[in-house]
C-alpha cells in the first residue's frame, strides 16, 4: 500500500502522462496480469484513469500546478534531503525555486498543492512543511491551518467553513 501513495503523487504531478491504474500496477507486481486483484491489496483510494488527475483541486490551481503553468523545484529529492538533514539554508537554489513556485501559484493554489500531496499523511506532511518553512525562512508560505484545510477537503470531500 505504501508505494501506491507515491504512485498517486507521480500521477498527479505528471498529469500529462497516462499511467496504469493502481490495480494494474498491483496486478503486475504480483504476477497476476490476467487475474483479479484481491480488494485488500488495493489502496484505500484507488486511482482510476477516468477520475480527474487531481480530484478536488480547483481548475484555476490545476492550471498553475508545478510543471504545468508554474515552475517547480527541479530536483525535489535532493532538496528534501537538505531540508530533512538541516543543511538547507535560505540562500540555497531550492529555496529560490520554492519562492518562484509559491509566487507563481499564489498562496491559495500552493496550499491546495501541498494539501493534495499530503492528503494521505497530514501529520507527516505538515512536519515536512514545517522543515521547509524553517529551511527557507525567506519564503512566505500559507499557514499550516490553510494547508490542512485543503488536505482534509481533498481527502474527505467538502468540509464546513
Amino acid at each position: 500500500r505504501g508505494g501506491l501513495t507515491s504512485t498517486d503523487r507521480w500521477r498527479a504531478a505528471c498529469s500529462n502522462v497516462e499511467m496504469p491504474s493502481n490495480s494494474e500496477i498491483v496486478r503486475h507486481a504480483l504476477g497476476l496480469e490476467n487475474e483479479e486483484v484481491p480488494e485488500e491489496l488495493l489502496p484505500e483510494r484507488p486511482g482510476q484513469r477516468d477520475e480527474p488527475a487531481m480530484p478536488g483541486v480547483t481548475e484555476e490551481c490545476g492550471k498553475r500546478w508545478p510543471g504545468e503553468g508554474c515552475p517547480g523545484i527541479s530536483d525535489f529529492e535532493v532538496c528534501q534531503r537538505g531540508v530533512d538533514d538541516g543543511t538547507m539554508t535560505p540562500e540555497h537554489r531550492c529555496c529560490a525555486e520554492l519562492e518562484r513556485e509559491v509566487q507563481c501559484m499564489s498562496q491559495d493554489c500552493f496550499a491546495q498543492h501541498v494539501g493534495f500531496l499530503i492528503r494521505g499523511d497530514v501529520r507527516g506532511g505538515i512536519s515536512s512543511t514545517e522543515r521547509w518553512r524553517a529551511a527557507c525562512s525567506n519564503v512566505e508560505m500559507p499557514s499550516n491551518s490553510e494547508i490542512v484545510r485543503h488536505a482534509l477537503r481533498l481527502a474527505h470531500g467538502e468540509l464546513p467553513e
